[in-house]
């Protein structure tokens, strides 16, 4: 089976539909409106009008989108048997005589202080809201990726966030 990339247009409504009933398990979703931007375990229930652009994922998909006058432009990427009809208009197939997978991730902003019990980064004062780390020491948390590698040209093509890691400590960046 192939995964695949599909896009749209969509209304809020239609949005909202595709989040709720997602073609596969979604773990993370990330919010940005222009006073803030949230990084939380995903639930059924966002309202996408109250963001300028959005992405939720999990390990088998990624749905982001972006808010402008027309409407949300919308991404779905991965193993995604059967487009949703909203999004079937647009879609490219990612097979693996194509494509090879490749596991990526970065880094998130933030190390976690145990002075301070909380994860902050100085480059940016900002304090975030990660999980909390089990032992002393210094830690850091990574966004795990998935990146297609066209197989012709050997630039990645298409990539997707999957999910995060578990706070890893400083032996492990």
């Amino acid at each position: 089976m192939s995964d695949h990339a599909c896009s749209g247009l969509l209304t809020e409504t239609g949005l909202r539909s595709l989040l709720s009933s997602p073609p596969a398990p979604l773990e993370w979703i990330i919010l940005e409106a222009v006073a803030e931007v949230k990084l939380k375990r995903y639930r059924v229930g966002i309202e996408p009008g109250n963001y300028q652009r959005g992405r939720a994922f999990g390990n088998a998909c990624e749905i982001r989108w972006e808010q402008d006058t027309d409407g949300f432009h919308t991404v779905l990427l991965g193993d995604v048997p059967e487009p949703p009809a909203a999004l079937a208009s647009n879609v490219v197939e990612l097979p693996a005589s194509h494509f090879t997978r490749r596991d990526g991730g970065y880094f998130l902003w933030g190390e976690w202080s145990h002075n301070d019990r909380r994860w902050l980064e100085a480059s940016i004062p900002h304090v975030f809201d990660y999980a909390t780390p089990a032992g002393g020491g210094k830690w850091r948390i990574k966004l795990r990726t998935k990146e297609y590698v066209n197989l012709n040209n050997g630039e990645t093509t298409f990539y997707r966030f999957v999910g995060l890691t578990d706070p890893l400590p400083e032996s492990q960046w």
